[in-house]
């Protein structure tokens, strides 16, 4: 229609107004899933964090002095493992208390049946326990062929295992006082088993005194890797790659499925689990995340081995698990052609398997990322210009006990910096 000024006769067009476009379920879903992707980058960035702690183990004796004692005497509040699986991790049952598994860090070391058979039994190598403690002692009771190391609030009163050395009175349990510095008050208390879990039969606090649930963040990780996250190379023990990462990230929940010499297809000559062997272990832990440790061992194999045996893997993990959140983690260790051009044959296989509408899962590469960082002139007969290799063991190829923090360190780096461009 058109409307005339009075004065200027100035014809003006009024065009209708558009009709809006229709609004489908596909806009929908590209709007849900924007969402759901911006949703999954904040939770990871609130997970891989630096915690600002030293990814080093922080050592100070004066935290706890161990005394080996022949009984319990005098800590009359006594309170039992009972074991994994619990509905409650206090039950009080008369005058004992049974404690549940608060550990954080489980770590497998797994044996074959004779034959090359995959049904042998997983043993449980390491354990941590963590619990609250309102006091300045406790008594610990467990296995002499088991050492522990304690950590107070995080910081290992001891490096290196103690051994419970104290003759038992009867049957084989032996019993270690724990004295905290300090006075009474609440602490985190964290015990580190150097052996098999059963080595850990519970503690006894004083009257007036106890133990209670720590203040866990509740989100789960499962590592599945090769020796460089089992340890191989470190010392002490716990000063491993999964260690050090639970330390620079504040993890509390933390599960290591990683033997030495397997990968996703190799098997140690036969004699171990490779990952897709292991699928049922991480499954059963039910992560919120899972870092996938690409490994060495797998150079004999070429890529489409590779993508084939990762299909299998990623497609039994999404299938149990839609909602974890996967990063692959490049070739830990040395530099060199053979790891440069193995993990390129991952990330491949990992592009290739992985729809690009799984935002769950992201890559971090290790190899010719950057270098390591310089902390001396190399080991000798070593390569020269390759690495800094006095991080390294003899063999060249593990960290030793100052490489596997530096390392770590390195890598949770670039683990920030692929989730913060995600």
């Amino acid at each position: 229609m058109s409307i005339y000024d009075e004065g200027e006769k100035e014809t003006i067009q009024v065009l209708p107004n558009p009709k809006p476009e229709k609004f489908t379920s596909e806009d929908a879903n590209l709007i849900s899933d924007k969402i759901e992707a911006l949703e999954i980058v904040g939770r990871m960035k609130d997970l891989f964090t630096y915690s600002g702690k030293p990814s080093s183990i922080q050592e100070d004796p004066s935290l706890c002095v161990f005394t080996d004692v022949a009984d319990s005497t005098g800590f009359n509040n006594r309170y039992d493992y009972l074991g994994e699986g619990v509905d409650s991790p206090f039950q009080p049952v008369g005058a004992i208390e049974y404690i549940d598994n608060f550990g954080f860090f489980n770590l497998f070391t797994v044996s074959k049946k004779s034959g090359g058979s995959i049904s042998g039994e997983k043993d449980q190598d390491r354990l941590e326990f963590s619990f609250m403690h309102y006091g300045d002692e406790l008594v610990y009771r467990g296995n002499a062929l088991t050492p522990i190391s304690v950590l107070v609030d995080g910081v290992y009163s001891n490096k290196l295992e103690k051994t419970l050395d104290q003759p038992p009175t009867s049957g084989s349990l032996r019993y270690l006082k724990l004295s905290f510095g300090g006075g009474v008050q609440l602490r985190k208390i964290t015990i580190n088993l150097g052996s098999l879990s059963g080595g850990f039969q519970g503690v006894y606090c004083k009257n007036g005194q106890y133990v209670s649930p720590p203040n866990l963040s509740k989100v789960k990780v499962a590592a599945i890797g090769d020796s460089t996250y089992s340890g191989t190379g470190a010392q002490p023990y716990h000063e491993s790659i999964i260690n050090s990462m639970q330390r620079y990230f504040n993890l509390d929940t933390i599960m290591s499925n990683s033997i030495g010499a397997t990968g996703l297809l190799a098997t140690a000559s036969g004699v171990e689990y490779n990952y897709n062997e292991r699928i049922s272990d991480v499954i059963s832990f039910n992560p919120d995340v899972i870092i996938f440790g690409c490994s060495q061992n797998d150079v004999s194999f070429n890529q489409a081995q590779i993508e084939d045996a990762f299909l299998t893997w990623y497609t039994a993990i999404r299938s149990a698990m839609p909602n974890v959140f996967i990063i692959i983690n490049g070739i830990s260790g040395r530099q060199k052609a053979s790891s440069i051009a193995l993990e390129a044959d991952y990330f491949t296989s990992v592009d290739n398997v992985v729809p690009s509408s799984d935002k769950r899962v992201i890559k971090v590469a290790s190899q010719n990322a950057e270098n390591y960082p310089i902390t001396g002139t190399g080991f000798v007969g070593g390569e020269v210009g390759i690495d800094n290799a006095n991080i390294f063991m003899s063999d060249e190829e593990h960290p030793n006990e100052i490489g596997y923090p530096v390392w770590t360190e390195w890598q949770c780096r670039n683990i920030e910096k692929a989730i913060s461009n995600l």
